[in-house]
């Protein structure tokens, strides 16, 4: 994953204020290493870091690692989680996941990552099952089926942006960006990493974030639903039959 992201060349070079470097500053539990070298951790990369975090790496080395994965693990959850939602297998989902990422089956093999996966959303279901979370859910599955272009879904939410900023449509404004980034990457065949480059000024792991933040907003918020339903039709987006 991370070579993936950052190039195949080691050392990698990250710059100082990316994500990562966040990451690599966690101080969380230490774990057995013996545990970790017979199911998770099993290869090594090479970064430049400063001395600080060379340091935290070298005391948390495992921790460290095994926090990465768990970030990795639901970067994945969600992303197959959105393909299904538009009518995708979510084995062939996980499988073309991890091909894109150059993970192979002795990295990661695809029978545990499916089985986790159906885990992961089986307890999602549990979480959300209260009954105004399972009438909301139902409410997206239309919209789910329309695919916008990303200049539509880009007026999509500038549209519903300005109803938010005139005070026709109420929301907890800290979700502003959240609902945005939900609405460019759930509506567009867009992936996070080229809604990074057209927003600017945004890291790939923030548009992730942000958009798993604005979906876990609307499940509960049925009004906001049904605002962007409308935006949807007033840019008179023409539906498309969802790949399967």
């Amino acid at each position: 994953m991370l070579l993936h992201r950052y190039g195949p060349a080691e050392p990698l070079k990250v710059p100082g204020h990316d994500i990562l470097m966040k990451y690599f500053r966690y101080r969380g539990k230490l774990i057995r290493r013996q545990e970790l070298r017979q199911h998770t951790l099993t290869s090594s990369i090479a970064v430049v870091v400063n001395n600080e975090i060379e340091v935290n790496l070298r005391r948390r080395g495992e921790a460290i690692g095994m926090y990465l994965h768990s970030i990795h693990k639901e970067e994945m959850f969600q992303f197959v989680a959105n393909k299904v939602a538009g009518g995708a297998e979510a084995l062939a989902t996980t499988k073309a996941f991890l091909n894109e990422r150059n993970v192979g089956e002795d990295d990661y093999a695809l029978e545990s990552a499916a089985r986790l996966f159906r885990r992961w959303a089986k307890e999602l279901q549990k979480d959300r099952g209260t009954k105004r979370g399972k009438s909301v859910r139902y409410l997206f599955r239309d919209d789910l089926e329309v695919k916008l272009s990303i200049q539509q879904a880009e007026a999509v939410a500038n549209r519903l942006q300005q109803m938010i900023n005139r005070g026709v449509v109420e929301i907890d404004r800290r979700m502003d960006t959240a609902i945005r980034s939900y609405i460019l990457y759930t509506f567009t065949g867009e992936t996070y990493a080229s809604l990074t480059n057209r927003e600017r000024g945004r890291l790939r792991h923030h548009i992730c974030e942000s958009c798993q933040r604005g979906r876990e907003y609307l499940q509960y918020d049925e009004r906001l639903h049904r605002w962007i339903s409308y935006c949807i039709q007033t840019v008179q987006a023409k539906a498309v039959p969802v790949a399967s």
